[in-house]
Order: structure tokens, then C-alpha cells, then sequence
């Protein structure tokens, strides 16, 4: 997962220009226009800049004649108070090396994703999007593509080839995700407003997690300043008439030599709200879907002073909000935090204490799972 020598060497707000630029010129859509209107909200700003690169892309590949992109499927879920973008799948040894993220490499990372991302929408069918997914450190997007992914490759499909696979199974609503992503990430890396939280959370165990009434007051997730844009949301299980939704599904036992397991990750975006003289910092409550465990993930980036994050392992039956846990995690907050508690080991680094553009990395193991041992 390296990312191209001439792009580690912007600074953020160079390398989203240049994903800018790249976007207008192979798709013809006016951007910077959308993005740069101060007299648009943030929400305005994002929901406008998906639609337009969204029919650009669509339109582009309608004159290429590349079918694979102009299907129909489903469209994406979208709980109303927040974008919801689905999980995206990878290996284990993907996700161990995700928690292993510091400083600047968090922000090297999600520079790989947002430019191979970018590529995947101009790619001319599943095969060569596949490619780029791959590049990106994903072999699916989607619970629906993750699962397709470990179907086709337990049947003896390549690596490449099940990707394709799984992109297929979500037809044209792949650009749909792919879209929500890449913007985001083009906002935060470029977007003039300051105090920006880019964060992936991997779900290295076996339960489904799930933040209780994200959506609601005293609920699992609690935003102090600033405000939620971007949050995790997907399928418990394909099949079912009425599924299940949850934050982040488990690991899957793929079970082969080359690939013995696959984790998902979810991603959140939070942000500065316009006109206010504050950052943004919060905190949220996963729970596993059993009730056995919990876990408090607290960050800020404040518009002054130093950025931060905590984590902390809960016990199954605490009833606590997140409101209520937030501001003991705040005060002990710091750039990183490790921590191992009976078989769980929880990390959560930020990429900076003083810049406006985190990245954030979290991530939960459990440490006694044979699906995190012996990884490829």
C-alpha cells in the first residue's frame, strides 16, 4: 500500500487540488465551483459536489459504452440526519497493519485510498476497477460485496477476479459509494473551512458492532462541537426481507491459504459546523451485537488547541451515553492510545495534535480469535 512518490510529497490541500483537477478533466464537471461556494452550507456543498461528479461519471461511462457501471441496483441508505456509507472489506493482515497507522502515515494512507478511489471511477469495467480497489488496500465494498468476495474466492476465483465479482453484485450503486467516499475525502483534504475528522474504524472480531440510537439525543453517539456528516452504516446478513443494520460487520473466515479471513471497516466524517466558533470532538458507544463487550472511541479537533483521541473497553451491560462518557475520555485524551484488557486490544491514533486535517485510525482486536492468528 504505497502511495505514489510525486503525491506523498503535497502537502493536503496540494493533493486535493490535484484530485480536483484530475476529477473535472476526466469527468468534465465543474467541481471547484460547488466546492468553493462560501455561501453554500458544508451539507449543500457535499450533497451537490456527489450529485455532479455522480451523473459526470454516469454520463461518462454511458458515452464509453462501458455497461458495467450504467446497472441499476439499489440505491444507497441514507438514515436522513447523516450520509451513511457502507463498510469496506480487506484482508487481515490489511487490517493489523491499519492498526499499526501513526502520525503521518495515517494521512499517507487515506491519500492512497482517496487517489485509487478516484481511479476506480474512471475505470472502463468490474476487472479494472478491481485493480485499483486492490491498490487502495480493499478487496470489497459493501457487506454484499464482501460476502461475494469470500464466495467467489473460496470457489477457487483469483484475488482480482473475486473483487470484480463482488463489485458486480452491487451493479451501478458502486458508483454510488465510491462517489460519497471520494468526496469526502476531496473535503477533507481541500475544503477551506477548518477543524476536520476523517476517520476508519476496523472491526478485527468475529461480533457485528453497532452504535445504539446514533441518531437520537442520549444515544450512542455524541457530538459536543461540530457535527456528524459522514457515519457507518450496512447489513447485518444478505437475504433477509427485513435486515438488520449495523456500524461495522465482523470478520469472515475465508479459510483459504493465501487469504484466511477478511475484515470490514467504517468510516466517519465530522466537521466544523459553519458559523460557529468551535471545532468538532465527540465521542460514540459500539456495541457488539451480542451484548458481550463495548467499546468508547472518543476524538476532537478543536479550531484551537491540541487534538486528541481516547478509546476504552466497556462491559456488555453498561448503560452508559456517550454524553455521559465523554468528557472523562476528553480529559485524558492523547495523539495515540494502546491498551490491551483481557483478550481485547484497543488502539486510536490521530494523525496530528496541531493540524486541521485529522486522520483518525481506530480499531478493536480480539487478540484470541484464531482469525487474527498466523495472517497473511
Amino acid at each position: 500500500m504505497r502511495l505514489y512518490a510525486a503525491y506523498k510529497k503535497m502537502d493536503n490541500k496540494e493533493f486535493g487540488m490535484t484530485i480536483i483537477e484530475e476529477l473535472q478533466e476526466k469527468f468534465d464537471v465543474d467541481l471547484k465551483t460547488i466546492l468553493f461556494d462560501e455561501n453554500k452550507s458544508s451539507e449543500e456543498v457535499r450533497i451537490e459536489a456527489c450529485q455532479a461528479l455522480y451523473d459526470a461519471v454516469y454520463a461518462h461511462h454511458e458515452r464509453e459504452g462501458n455497461t458495467d457501471w450504467t446497472e441499476h441496483g439499489e440505491d444507497s441508505n441514507n438514515p436522513g440526519k447523516f450520509e451513511a456509507e457502507p463498510n469496506f472489506f480487506m484482508s487481515a493482515q490489511n487490517a493489523k497493519d491499519y492498526s499499526e497507522l501513526r502520525g503521518q502515515d495515517i494521512i499517507d494512507q487515506l491519500k492512497i485510498v482517496n487517489k485509487r478511489l478516484s481511479n476506480m471511477l474512471e475505470s472502463p469495467n468490474y476487472g479494472m476497477a478491481a485493480f485499483e480497489l486492490w491498490a487502495g488496500g480493499f478487496v470489497g465494498i459493501t457487506v454484499l460485496g464482501g460476502l461475494t468476495f469470500a464466495g467467489y474466492a473460496i470457489a477457487g476465483a483469483t484475488e482480482l477476479a473475486a473483487i470484480a465479482a463482488s463489485l458486480k453484485s452491487m451493479k451501478g450503486s458502486a458508483i454510488v459509494t465510491v462517489v460519497v467516499c471520494v468526496i469526502m475525502m476531496v473535503i477533507f483534504f481541500v475544503f477551506m473551512r477548518p477543524a476536520k475528522a476523517l476517520a476508519l474504524v476496523v472491526n478485527r472480531t468475529q461480533q457485528n458492532l453497532i452504535v445504539h440510537d446514533y441518531a437520537k439525543d442520549n444515544g450512542g453517539l455524541y457530538m459536543n462541537t461540530g457535527k456528524m456528516s459522514v457515519f457507518m452504516k450496512d447489513h447485518a446478513e444478505i437475504g433477509a426481507v427485513k435486515p438488520d443494520w449495523v456500524q461495522i460487520h465482523g470478520m469472515l473466515n475465508v479459510g483459504l491459504p493465501s487469504f484466511k479471513s477478511g475484515v470490514f471497516a467504517g468510516w466517519y466524517f465530522a466537521e466544523k459546523r459553519s458559523m460557529e466558533p468551535y471545532g468538532t470532538d465527540g465521542a460514540m458507544i459500539f456495541a457488539a451485537q451480542d451484548n458481550s463487550f463495548k467499546f468508547a472511541h472518543e476524538f476532537a479537533v478543536p479550531l484551537h488547541g491540541e487534538k486528541g483521541t481516547n478509546i476504552k473497553l466497556l462491559p456488555g451491560d453498561n448503560e452508559q451515553s456517550a454524553k455521559s462518557i465523554f468528557k472523562g475520555l476528553r480529559e485524558e485524551q492523547d495523539q495515540q492510545k494502546a491498551f490491551t484488557e483481557g483478550s481485547y486490544t484497543l488502539t486510536s491514533a490521530v494523525s496530528t495534535k496541531s493540524d486541521q486535517e485529522v486522520g483518525i485510525i481506530v480499531t478493536f482486536t480480539d487478540d484470541m480469535d484464531p482469525l487474527n492468528k498466523n495472517l497473511n
